[in-house]
């Protein structure tokens, strides 16, 4: 009988703990989760350049704007005075004044 008892503890499967195979996923994940955080305070960075460079452009633009609305505006007023070089732009490039000057 010892024999058998000796080849049914031997049978056994040998337990293991999931604890490495669970501690090497969460090291993984935690791993890829700080490069993701990394690009992202980059890509904030860059995002931050851009806005910058933006709001130089809409400066200018709006500068441009400007200056064609009064460009605009003395033509129209230039062509209520009956000036033929007026009339011609105003023809040439379609200028039209929006709602009332």
């Amino acid at each position: 009988m010892t024999t058998q008892d000796s080849s049914i503890t031997s049978a056994r499967p040998a337990s293991y703990s999931p604890f490495w195979a669970l501690f090497g996923v969460f090291v993984t994940l935690t791993v890829l989760q700080s490069v993701y955080l990394i690009e992202d305070y980059r890509e904030h960075s860059r995002l931050r350049v851009a806005a910058a460079e933006t709001k130089i452009k809409l400066a200018q633009a709006q500068v441009i704007t400007k200056t064609a609305e009064a460009v605009g505006k003395d033509l129209l007023a230039l062509a209520a005075a009956t000036s033929p070089e007026a009339d011609k732009i105003i023809a040439e490039f379609n200028i039209r004044m929006k709602g009332k000057p």
